[in-house]
Formats: C-alpha cells, structure tokens, sequence
C-alpha cells in the first residue's frame, strides 16, 4: 500500500521530467529550399542541436513551451514555441538579410577559433578516412542537371520585366559497392544504375570520375578536378596566416559539442582560397559538417560542397558529400545559372575489418555489364534519398513525353556505336570491332589512312586475346598491318604472354616506353608537317616479338620482351653502307606510377594520375645475333613529378636521360623533341616539350633533359574584370647531348647537342575572355626564346610567338 501511494505522489514530476522529441525542417524563405546546418538552440539553456544537410533537424524539450532560437550566417535570427512548430507543419522558414556594411568583429587577444582549429589539425590523421586500414560501404550516387532561377526577360511589357524559372533536366542514379584498403589500394563497382534519359547517356555520365566530389576534407589542397584548380584547405599546417577564422556558436550535446566556425581568407592575400563554414565536434575534435566554396567571385564556373560526417564504430566517416556545381546562363532573353548536383550517401560501412585481395584488380571504378538492366521500381531498394518533386517530374515528363518511344527505340540501336566510338571497341556476336582503325588522320606520309581491326570479343573470353588490323594509306598507297596474340594468365590483365608483329610507320630517334595498363594500347602517330620546308622523318618498321608482362609490386608494371626490327629509312641515310637495318633487342621495361587511378565503364577506360611521381626505367641490349646485326646497350628514363604549392600554383618537372653504348644507326638513337613546324594531328599525342627547336634536327647517343613548368594560375593578377583574366605559366627547358661517332651518319643533316639547348617562356591563358552563349571562351598567347651557347647571334630567330587557340574559360 505504501509503494503504491508513493507511486502516485511520484508520478506528475516524472511526467514532467519525460522530454518531448521535435522534429522539423528549415527552409529559405524565398527560394524554399532547404538550409542546412542551422544551429538550434532551446532558449536559457546551453542545449542545442543543428539541421543537417538536407535541412532536417530532431531535438528534445521538456515542454511543448519551451522555445526554440534558429540562427543562421547570413539570415535573420527566429524564435519559435515548440507547440508552434507542431502546429506548423513543422516547418521553419528563415529569411536571408542584407549584410552589414560596418559590422566590427571584436576579439580577445588570440582569436578563440584557432585553438579548436589547432586540436582539428592534430587529430587530422586519426579522422581522414583515407588513413583508416579498411573500409567497405555502400554507396547511393545521384546525379542531378538543372537550370535554376531561369529568368525570362520581356522586352515589350515593362511591367512584367522578369519572371523566374526552374526544371530539372537530367537525373541519374546509381548504386555501388566501395572497398579501400590502405594505403591507397581503393575499387568502386557499380552494380545498379538508372536515368531518366536512355542508356547511352548513363554510360557517358558514368565516364566522367566523380571524385569531383570528395570522400573526405582533410587534404592539404582540395583538386577540383573539373577545373584543375588547387584550392587551399583552411585544415592546413599554415592556415593562421591564410585564413581568417570566427567562432559564430557552440552547441553543447549531451556528451559532446559543435563548434561552428566561419572562415575565408585575408583579404591581403592572393591565392586560390576557399570561405564557409566548418563544424567541429568535440569528441575527437573531427569534422561533422562543412560548407565551402571558392573565395573568388569572378569565376565562371563555381561549386559548393556539403558533407556531413557521423560515427561508426568509435571513428568518424562520412555518411553524405554533396557538390553542386554552378555555371552562368544567358541567351536569348533567358539569364540564370545551369547547376550539376551529385550526392553521394554512405550506408552499411564496416572499418578496419580484412579485405580479400582477389577482390580489387587493376581498375578503380567500373560498372557491371548489367548495371543499367534494372527497372525504376527495382531500383526503389537502393535508393536511401528521396526524389524531389522536380526529379520526380523529370522522370514522369520523359516517360509520358509522345517522343520517348522513338527515344528509346533510337538509343537502342545508336547505343553500341555511340559507345564503340568513345571506346574503340564495338561487339558484334564472337567478335570485336576496333573502330579507332577505321579512318586515321594520321602524318605527312598518309595524309589519311582506311583501315580494320578486329579481336575475339574480351568480355565472353578475357582469358584470351587474337586481334589483327589493316590499313591503307591515301597518299602513299602502302598498306600496313598489326597483330596480336595473348594469353591472360591473371584477370587484371597485368600478366600476360603476348606475341606480336607489326608492319608500319614509325618515328626514328624515338624512345618509347612502358603505357598504362588500358584494355586497348594507346595509339601513337608521327607528326603533321605545318610547313612544306620541315622534313617529317620516319621509317618504315617491321617489328615482331614475344613478350611477358607481369606485376611483381605494387605500383609497378613490368615488362620482358625479345623483338627483331627492321627499319627503312624514308629519308636519305647510310651508315656503315648500309640503307637498311635489322636487330635483336632484349628489354626489360618497368614502370611506377604512384597511386595510379584507372576508371572502366564498359570498354570505355580513363587513367588519373593525381599522385606522382611516374618514373619509367628501360634497359635494352641489343644482340649480334638472331637476325640482328649490331651489339650494343641502351639504358633510358623518365621521370614525371608535380609540387603543389598551396599559394602560388603548381609545377611541373619532367626529367629525361638515355645512354647507349656501340655503334648504333641513326633509327635506334636519341632525337631532341622539337615543335617548330610541326603540329600534332591526335590531340595529347607527340606533344612537344621544346617550343623554339626545329623538329629532327639534333641526334645524340647519350643526353639528359629537364623541363619545368610552373602555372601560377590566377595567382599572380587578379583583376577585377570578367573579361581579362590571365593564367600564367613559366617554363624552363634544358638539354644536353653528345655524339661518339658523327662522321659515320651520312646523308642527313643535323646538329649535336654537346653546347646544350636552352629555351625559356611564357603562356598566357584567358588574356582576353569574351562571353559565348552560356559560357566565356578564353585565347592567349605563348612566347619562347631560345638562349645560350647554341643561340643564334641574330636575336629575332631565337624567338618565337604562338598561338594558344581557344578554349573554354573557368
């Protein structure tokens, strides 16, 4: 009796101890849309919370009267009853306020900020989640293209100047499963992908590398690879005397807090900055939320990213990132701005937990042949975000749209040459079609080059490769052939057993090394004489061989090879009284390439390489036997290095040496890459290091060569018109070279680089920017000038002005 009256005297103060839970959404007042990481505070009392990406926000109170204080940078403070937001809808709206012209921040001695910022840094290691030993999650990716804010100008009624548009264009979506294994040993698999437009343009999409949009925030430079622009973390070792920081709030939890810190750089400092927000949690001092954008307001083409980051398993790893990249629009009487959102979502993540090795291979990301074989009410358990109306709609609009049945019946039949033209490959039954053989553009000799290829079809038998081409030059009436055969002794393709012949043009002089492990070899062309007093030198070269390819470690790619070449001359040439020449090479190629990114869609490949150095080693010996007739050693390297600076742009250094010892005719050894009257007919290919030297006209045995390259970006000048925004990169190119034997090299004309070659220079981008529909295109000029012992005395011909072209301007 006694427990029970005491119960009932007990039970109103433990009524009025239960607290309430409130959930809620928080919107822009005139944009609707949703505001993210609002802090929220119950008002007299240090307890707080704060919306998340998508605006959503839950807290507890006591009493549906205590009151809730919204605040927000940039937006007019709000209180709010809880029984209010209940009786609401739930549903908070803030509106944004004109910024104070003559605001004055006061602070104490040492800005508060910088001791949280401080603890951030040194806890950096132990929260990037590109330091954990091991993840795997799963990924939900969305990929949305829209025009916002479209304002349509009406020139004949004043009274209705503007009136605001919005639509969603394009929606995407997909799922993937992610593994990572430190260091750097990372693979993405698409499993499920869906659109509202047909396949083909799920597959293109699926090519463009969408770490555009970060997995974490903690490297020093942010690449935006879109860009190529570096951006300064304000979570580096300098930060202090880069950014300006502002503590706005703190949010107490009930065992940890928020810090939320604004920042931007100082306004004496000029380098590619970042201003926002970032939300710091106490528990490990990690990041929870953040909010960035490029500090520099003149750029054309803008981003903001959003991510948010929670706890799993004791650690901190990201559970959204959100890019939205933004571009200008005006045409026509239309003016607003074309905006690209991809989110990505993290579920299911397991850390530090051992990955099978068979489960990555040579590729990072690729999507499973029946990816896009999947419904959209299939596609409903793989989706962990909801739809906005506007993406519903631009689903519902294509599906009820009277053209989507042409639509789709033309994307079925245009979609295996669509992608057979962006991969070179094009499956018919058993077979392939290498399209990259059809029609070349390819020399001076050529002028255009017909041509077949064809190979046993890779996907229904990867174990094996047969593939053949033919082509036959326009201009020189001869044709030319290829083949190959392997065997795959692993599925990455990294070992295998080839053998080889071919019948073709080639380069003399030339080295060539060692290329990126793509599905197919990356062709090479000599270059397009840009004026009739320039020779363009090559041989005609029958070349074949066996070949073992294997993987022995990581980051390296290795290759032994025995080939027989015979090479004729197409220019006039003797050596020894011979016109034509045959050896016997032994090579062991390696090749290192330090955290190399390689994506696969399909057939469709791309390599990245965000991480450097690429150094390639090649040691030749050449044997008196077998069919060849000379003996002689070869030792030949490369080494490709970038430094970021995190103030004044990037450089670039590429370091080049070759050695050979024995008598060895002009095809087989070192020429000097020049671009003075040549010009490059595949863009990337043969792109020339030495803008002042003459193409073939210096010959060595032996030589060494440096080029650097420093773009300082935008870094330098920065003015303050639109129209005028000049890139700026220096460059420096040195080589030196000798010859033992040039008296045994008749019939040609050339020079040894025993004085050296010096050139140095300068290229301007976007010295002149002029606006182009819904873009500005950019053109600048380049100037080199060639000095040293090995100059000439008349100053004019050590000159030389070129042309950049034009090109989009970010």
């Amino acid at each position: 009796m006694f427990r029970l009256l005491l119960t009932l005297l007990l039970l109103p103060s433990f009524l009025t101890a239960q607290s309430i839970l409130l959930n809620g959404k928080i919107f822009d007042e005139t944009e609707r849309t949703p505001l993210p990481f609002v802090s929220i505070r119950v008002k007299n009392t240090s307890k707080g919370t704060q919306s998340n990406a998508d605006g959503e926000f839950s807290i507890k109170v006591k009493s549906l009267k205590d009151t809730l204080v919204f605040s927000f940078v940039g937006y007019a403070t709000k209180q709010f009853s809880a029984q209010e937001i209940v009786k609401n809808g739930r549903g908070i709206f803030l509106k944004s306020k004109n910024k104070d012209l003559n605001e004055v921040v006061v602070r104490p001695e040492e800005n508060p900020a910088w001791e949280i910022i401080r603890r951030t840094l040194k806890n950096k290691e132990q929260n990037a989640p590109d330091k954990l030993d091991s993840y795997q999650c799963d990924s939900y990716t969305k990929i949305v293209l829209s025009i916002d804010s479209l304002k349509v100008v009406t020139k004949r009624d004043t009274s209705k100047l503007t009136r605001k548009k919005s639509a969603t264009l394009y929606v995407q979506e997909n799922y993937s499963k992610i593994i990572y294994e430190k260091p750097a040993r990372k693979k993405e698999t698409i499993i499920a992908s869906i659109g509202n437009w047909p396949v083909t343009y799920t597959y293109i999409t699926n090519v463009i590398p969408l770490d555009v949009n970060p997995f974490g925030f903690y490297n020093e430079l942010f690449n935006f690879t879109l860009l190529k622009r570096f951006y300064v973390n304000p979570l580096n070792q300098q930060t202090f005397k880069q950014y300006d920081f502002e503590l706005k709030d703190t949010l107490i939890h009930e065992t940890d807090s928020t810090f939320i810190i604004n920042f931007k750089p100082y306004k004496s400092k000029n380098f590619e900055g970042l201003t926002g927000t970032l939300q710091i949690n106490s528990a490990g001092y990690a990041l929870e939320n953040l909010k960035v954008k490029p500090s520099d307001t003149l750029q054309f083409t803008s981003f903001e990213l959003n991510q948010t980051y929670h706890r799993v398993s004791g650690k901190w790893f990201p559970l959204k990132s959100e890019m939205n990249i933004l571009g200008n629009y005006g045409k026509n009487g239309l003016n607003g701005y074309g905006k690209a959102q991809i989110t990505s979502i993290y579920s299911n993540a397991i850390l530090d937990q051992d990955i099978d090795n068979k489960l990555f291979d040579e590729s990072n990301r690729e999507m499973l042949p029946n990816a896009t074989v999947i419904s959209t009410a299939d596609f409903k358990k793989y989706r962990t975000d909801s739809l906005t109306k506007r993406e519903k709609d631009a689903y519902e609009l294509f599906h009820r749209s009277s053209k989507t049945e042409k639509l789709l019946k033309l994307d079925s039949i245009a979609n295996p040459y669509l992608m057979g033209m962006m991969s070179g490959v094009y499956e018919i039954g058993k077979f392939e079609v290498l399209t990259d053989y059809l029609l070349l553009l390819s020399n001076s000799y050529e002028r255009v080059r017909i041509g077949i290829g064809f190979q046993n079809n890779q996907r229904l038998k990867p174990k094996f490769r047969i593939m053949g081409t033919a082509g036959y030059g326009i201009y020189d009436k001869k044709f030319k052939y290829q083949g190959i055969v392997s065997w795959h002794i692993t599925p990455d393709r990294y070992n295998r057993l080839s053998l080889s012949y071919k019948d073709d043009y080639g380069i003399p002089a030339s080295t060539s090394f060692l290329k990126p492990n793509y599905y197919m070899e990356a062709m090479t062309t000599t270059p397009y004489s840009a004026r009739d007093s320039v020779l363009i030198r090559v041989d005609r070269v029958r070349n074949y061989g066996i070949s073992l390819y294997f993987r022995p470690l990581r980051y390296t790619w290795w290759k032994l090879s025995l080939e027989n070449e015979l090479r004729i001359p197409k220019y006039k040439y003797q050596f020894a009284e011979n016109m034509s020449f045959q050896t016997t090479e032994v090579k062991l190629d390696i090749r290192f390439a330090y955290r190399e990114i390689l994506n696969r869609v399909g057939r469709i490949e791309s390599v990245i390489n965000r991480w450097y150095p690429i150094i390639n080693l090649q040691f030749v010996r050449g044997l008196p036997s077998f069919n060849g007739n000379y003996d002689y050693w070869k030792i030949n390297t490369s080494m490709e290095y970038q430094i970021r600076f995190k103030r004044i742009g990037f450089s670039e250094i590429n370091l080049n040496s070759g050695y050979s010892d024995g008598k060895i005719p002009y095809p087989f050894l070192y020429g000097a890459t020049g671009g003075r009257g040549t010009i490059s007919l595949n863009a990337g290919s043969n792109t020339t290091s030495f803008k002042t030297l003459p193409y073939g006209a210096y010959l060595s045995d032996r030589f060494i060569s440096l080029t650097t390259r420093h773009n300082f970006g935008r870094t330098l000048i920065r003015p303050r018109n639109k129209y005028i925004q000049p890139s700026i990169t220096l460059f420096n190119n040195i080589i030196y070279g000798d010859l033992s034997n040039p008296q045994e090299h008749q019939s040609i004309v050339f020079s040894t680089l025993n004085k050296g070659y010096f050139e140095a220079g300068i290229e301007i981008k976007d010295l002149v920017r002029v606006p182009f529909k819904s873009l500005f295109l950019g053109t600048g000029l380049g100037f080199a000038y060639h000095y040293g012992k090995s100059s000439s005395t008349n100053i004019k011909d050590n000159f030389r002005v070129y042309w950049l072209g034009i090109l989009p301007s970010f």
